[in-house]
Formats: structure tokens, sequence, C-alpha cells
């Protein structure tokens, strides 16, 4: 359910919704982001990428879906000095998301942070390459990506 949160809330920006809700934060039942000894959930650690996500690059610049459960969302900070891409799996069923990347250097290490099954917000570093990123997965389940430049 954390990659699908993530999923909709990135949508959410590009839409016409100017309020949303999560109903969750009561830490009793599997439906909050932590369990009542405060153990926090996958869902917490998605909402925590897209807060990170948003708490810098506040302009959005682009959206998009692929229909076959691949959403990304690119956003700027207010004085387009830093960027940022989120990039969502959920249920697409992919072992890597090869990405096309505007507006930042062609080639060099672009820094991020993956949330899967197995990894909550782990960092890690991949390559852009000629405008292009590929992000791997650790296996076909769904995954989010935030990756800053």
């Amino acid at each position: 359910s954390s990659c699908f949160n993530v999923t909709m809330i990135a949508k959410f920006q590009t839409s016409k919704l100017d309020h949303a809700y999560y109903y969750g934060c009561r830490p009793i039942g599997s439906w909050g982001y932590m369990d009542e000894f405060k153990r926090k959930y996958k869902v917490y650690y998605g909402l925590k990428m897209f807060g990170d996500f948003v708490r810098d690059h506040k302009v959005i610049c682009e959206s998009a879906a692929d229909g076959n459960g691949i959403t990304a969302l690119a956003a700027k900070s207010e004085d387009g000095a830093r960027r940022s891409l989120l990039v969502v799996d959920y249920r697409a069923k992919v072992d890597e998301i090869a990405v096309d990347v505007k507006g930042v250097a062609a080639d060099g290490e672009v820094r991020g942070w993956v949330h899967d099954y197995a990894r909550d917000c782990e960092p890690f570093a991949t390559r852009i390459s000629g405008g292009k990123i590929t992000l791997k997965k650790g296996d076909a389940n769904s995954a989010a990506f935030l990756l800053t430049f």
C-alpha cells in the first residue's frame, strides 16, 4: 500500500484536487503508519519520501504515467537551483525502470533513495548516461525512487 499511496499523491499534484486526507494516524490497527509500539509501517516511509520530495522542490515541472503502473513527477526548488524526480512503480512487475531525463546534466552520478519491500528510503547511487537513467529494482514488486540533481 505504500507505493500505492505515493502514486496517488504524485498524481494528485497535477489533478484538480486541492485537498486530500490520509486517515491513518491512529497507531492501532493495520491502517496507520505505525503500530502501538511505534514501529513504523512501510506506508510511513513512502509518505516520508514524498514529504522529502516536496519540502525542497515546491515547483512541479512535469508529471507522467505510462498506463502500466509507472508514475513520475519532476519538481524544482523555487530558485531553480535544485531538481528532483520521483518515480513510482505500483504493480508494474518490471525489474528495472528506464527514465529519459531532461533539464539536467546528460552524464554523471545521481544521488537518490529507494523504498521497496526490502528497503525503507535507503540511499543509493546511479548514473545518468546520455540523458537516461536506469533504476534497478531488487525484484519485480512495487518500488519508489527519489532522485535529486
